[in-house]
């Protein structure tokens, strides 16, 4: 019973984000965090030998994509970024391995919470979740990256707007 019900619940979710969440958005800078200031305020106790690549690698990896089209299959989502990068979020599919666009093997799984989609990709060095929340005009990102060598998990929120259809 419990079985059928998780069933029934994921089928409900993913009908509701298939309606709000597809569609193309662009970044709104002005209505999302400062990156670098994130990442400063992420590295600020980190020694000095290690701060200026720390301050590179994750200002490279926490960059956010200009635009993000997201689309809806059967069974999941795929949002591509504006370098054509894609990824395929699946709710409930079993974790997949992926390879990162640095190279390392990580793992990802994707899930449903109320009406936001949730992508988790975990590397050895690092763990990523985001949250992908939408309405009519605006797609709200908040990630939060994990990364073994600092003591606090970065939180960053990105705001994108849907561009008319």
């Amino acid at each position: 019973m419990h079985t059928l019900l998780a069933i029934a619940t994921l089928a409900i979710s993913l009908s509701a984000l298939a309606d709000s969440l597809p569609g193309r958005y662009v970044l709104d800078r002005d209505a999302s965090e400062d990156v670098t200031a994130v990442v400063e305020s992420a590295i600020a106790n980190v020694s000095r030998l290690k701060r200026n690549r720390m301050r590179s690698e994750l200002l490279a990896q926490l960059r956010p994509s200009p635009t993000l089209m997201i689309r809806a299959e059967a069974s999941g989502f795929v949002i591509t970024d504006s370098e054509g990068r894609v990824l395929r979020a699946i709710p409930g599919a079993p974790t997949a391995r992926i390879t990162t666009p640095r190279g390392e093997a990580a793992t990802v799984d994707a899930y449903t919470r109320n009406d936001t989609l949730v992508v988790r990709i975990q590397s050895p060095a690092a763990r990523r979740e985001q949250l992908f929340m939408a309405n009519a005009t605006e797609l709200i990102v908040a990630s939060t990256y994990t990364l073994n060598a600092l003591d606090a998990p970065i939180r960053l929120r990105m705001v994108y707007r849907r561009e008319a259809q």
